[in-house]
Formats: C-alpha cells, structure tokens, sequence
C-alpha cells in the first residue's frame, strides 16, 4: 500500500538533524534531502476527514449506532466522503 507523507515535514526534520551526524552520514542525509526535494508530488491526493472525526458524525443508541446528518446514512466511523468537515476541539 502506498503511504503519503508530507514532504515538507519529513526535508525539515532531515535537515535539522544533520547538524548532528558525523561526516559519512550527512552525505547520506544531503542525498535524501536532494532526493525529497526532486521526487514530483503525488497527484490526485487530498486529505480526508474520517467520519469519527466529522462535525457531522453523530452516535445513536448509546454508541452503537453511527449516524451522519450531512448524508442522512449510517456510517462507520473509519468511513469517509467528500463532505467531511473536520470537528473543531476544544484544545
């Protein structure tokens, strides 16, 4: 299975740790930056909102059913759509 993963984290948390290797392995890490840098994007690739995660997810019954108000459908919580909009916490 294919695995995204933001780029841009991954050239930063590389280069901050290059400062700390040895020689042999800060070329190792430069080619792996080089090699971030250069791999084109996927295409087609959009973050998605797992419906437990959705304003619109609701449980019913005491949890045991799962409920979306936008589509009036039963769902699972791992399930997703196009209309997911992220819950906001109270962080």
């Amino acid at each position: 299975m294919t695995k995204y993963i933001n780029a841009d984290d991954l050239y930063n948390q590389i280069h901050r740790d290059v400062t700390v290797y040895e020689s042999a392995e800060l070329g190792i890490k430069m080619d792996c930056l080089i090699a971030i840098k250069e791999t084109p994007a996927a295409e087609d690739v959009i973050q998605v909102v797992r419906c437990k995660d959705c304003k619109f997810f609701v449980h019913a019954h005491e949890g045991s059913v799962h409920w979306c108000r936008g589509l009036g459908l039963h769902r699972l919580s791992d399930d997703y759509c196009s209309r997911g909009v992220r819950r906001k916490t109270d962080d």
